[in-house]
């Protein structure tokens, strides 16, 4: 039977080599990871930014709408006054 030193050397070789490479596995996946994490925040920035652009066209849109409303119900009120005072006259 073989003394157990060379057997114990030689699996602490081997462990450390594999410890060394998942070192590099966890790093290299870390950095993945990171990069994946900056592109989903640029692309939650992005969203952010389309949805705040599009609130504002929609928020314009709604006071040019309103606005020409108000304008449409002052016309009505002066083609009213209007027809109250010839039927008035009349």
């Amino acid at each position: 039977m073989p003394p157990p030193f060379p057997i114990i050397a030689a699996s602490a070789a081997v462990t450390a080599a594999l410890a060394a490479w998942a070192g590099v596995v966890v790093t290299v996946l870390m950095v993945l990871w990171n990069k994946l994490d900056k592109r989903f925040d640029d692309l939650e920035a992005r969203w952010n930014q389309r949805f705040d652009d599009l609130e504002a066209r929609q928020n314009k849109r709604f006071d040019d709408l309103k606005a020409e409303l108000q304008e449409g119900r002052a016309e009505t009120r002066a083609l009213m006054e209007a027809v109250l005072s010839v039927k008035a006259k009349a």
